[in-house]
C-alpha cells in the first residue's frame, strides 16, 4: 500500500555505544489508512517473594507493608500502561499451597501479589519456568486462576494465549529447555502460526549469570523462528543476554531479573526492557507478509532505585549508566547491527540524548 517515505539516520553522540551506533527509521512513515500499530513490551524475571525465612523475603514483605502493592511497579507502570501488551515472566506461583516440591529454591508469593501486576498495565505472565511448579501442579493451577480472575493472561505448560487487539490475532507460548526438544518447539509454533497474525514465543533457557548466550539457546531460537515466530523474549539466566535479529526477526537471548525477590542484593541489578512496535493491515488475514516491523526500543533498566540493596523497585536507568549497559549488550550480541535495526520513534537513545536526530 502507498506509504509518505522518510528517514531519519541517527550518529551517536557517546564512543562508548558506538556498537550500537547506526541508523534510526521510522519505516516508510505514517500508516496507510486500515493498518493499526501494536506496541509489544516484554520483560524479564519477576518474583515476588524470596525463600520463606530470607532476608530478601522479609524485606520485600516490609516493603508490602509499608508501602502497599502499588509501589513496586511505580518507576515502569506508565511505560507498561501506554503499550498495547506488556509480558513477564512469572517466576514463581501465587499460592496458598502449603507443601512445595522438594529441590533447591523454592519460592511462593501471597496471591494478593497479583495487585502488582494489574495496577501497572500488565497483560500477559509467562508461566513456562524453573519455578512456577515449586508447589506443584495445585500451586500452579491456583496462579492461572489468580491471573485470570484479575484479566491477566498466561500461557507456558502446554498453555498457549491468544487474543485480539485491534483486530489482530496474537498469540503466545512458553517453553522451557528442560522439558521441550528443538523439534517439540518447531511443532508447536508451526501449530500456532496457522490461527494468528502475530506470533510471540518465550523461551526460559540458557546458563545462570552468564551474559553470553550458549549455543543452545541459538539453535532453539533460531528454530522458533524458522518455524513461523515473529518475537522470541529469553529468560532464566538473571543476567543479561545479546540480543540477535534472525531473518528479520529479533532473538532476545535474556532480559534479565525485573522485579525480584528471590534476592536481598544481587552483584549484578541490571537488567533490558525490550519493546517492539509492529504494524498490520488486519483486511490481509493471517499472512507473514502482512507483519510489518516499526521499530525496536532496548531500555536498559536495573531491578533497584538504589544502589546499594535490592528494593524491588525496577527503574530505567540515566543516560550514563544505560549507555554502559548497552555497550555491554552489543559485544554480547551476534547478528544484531544497530545500522540494520528500524527504532521505535522516542527511543532510549533519544529521549537521553545519546544519539543526534538529523532528517533527510
Amino acid at each position: 500500500m502507498p506509504r509518505t517515505a522518510f528517514r531519519r539516520r541517527f550518529w551517536l553522540l557517546l564512543a562508548m555505544v558506538t556498537a550500537l551506533s547506526g541508523a534510526f527509521a521510522l519505516g516508510e512513515g505514517e500508516a496507510a489508512s486500515g493498518t493499526v500499530t501494536l506496541t509489544i513490551t516484554a520483560v524479564g524475571d519477576c518474583t515476588f517473594c524470596g525463600e520463606a525465612g530470607s532476608k530478601s523475603n522479609v524485606r520485600f514483605l516490609e516493603a508490602v507493608q509499608e508501602q502497599g502493592y502499588d509501589h513496586f511497579f511505580a518507576n515502569v507502570r506508565e511505560l507498561f500502561q501506554a503499550d498495547d501488551l506488556t509480558i513477564v515472566n512469572l517466576e514463581g506461583p501465587l499460592t496458598t499451597v502449603e507443601k512445595p516440591k522438594a529441590h533447591g529454591y523454592v519460592f511462593k508469593a501471597d496471591p494478593a501479589c497479583v495487585q502488582i501486576l494489574a495496577s501497572s498495565g500488565v497483560e500477559l505472565c509467562n508461566l513456562a519456568n524453573n519455578h512456577s511448579l515449586d508447589y506443584g501442579v495445585a500451586g500452579l493451577k491456583q496462579t492461572a486462576e489468580v491471573l485470570s480472575e484479575r484479566g491477566i493472561g498466561y500461557c507456558g505448560f502446554t498453555e498457549a494465549w491468544s487474543a485480539e487487539l485491534k483486530g489482530v490475532r496474537v498469540t503466545a507460548l512458553g517453553f522451557t529447555k528442560w522439558d521441550h526438544t528443538v523439534e517439540q518447539v518447531t511443532q508447536a509454533v508451526a501449530q500456532a502460526r496457522q490461527d494468528c497474525d502475530l506470533l510471540i514465543v518465550n523461551l526460559h533457557w540458557g546458563w545462570e549469570r552468564q551474559h553470553q548466550q550458549c549455543h543452545e539457546q541459538v539453535e532453539m531460537g533460531r528454530a522458533a523462528v524458522d518455524a513461523g515466530a515473529d518475537l522470541v523474549i529469553g529468560t532464566h539466566p538473571h543476567v543479561y543476554q545479546g540480543i540477535e535479529k534472525y531473518r528479520g526477526k529479533y532473538i532476545v537471548y535474556s532480559l534479565g531479573n525485573f522485579c525480584f525477590a528471590g534476592n536481598a542484593n544481587p552483584d549484578d541489578k541490571r537488567c533490558l526492557i525490550f519493546q517492539q512496535t509492529f504494524s498490520f493491515n488486519p483486511g490481509m488475514g493471517i499472512a507473514q507478509a502482512n507483519i510489518l516491523d516499526a521499530g525496536i526500543n532496548i531500555i536498559p533498566a536495573s531491578i533497584s532505585s538504589v544502589e546499594d540493596r535490592n528494593d524491588f523497585v525496577p527503574t530505567i536507568m540515566p543516560a550514563q549508566a544505560g549507555a554502559a549497559l548497552l555497550k555491554e549488550v552489543a559485544e554480547c550480541s551476534d547478528g544484531f547491527n544497530a545500522a540494520d535495526a528500524l527504532w521505535m520513534k522516542d527511543n532510549y537513545l533519544v529521549e537521553n540524548g545519546l544519539v543526534e536526530e538529523e532528517e533527510f
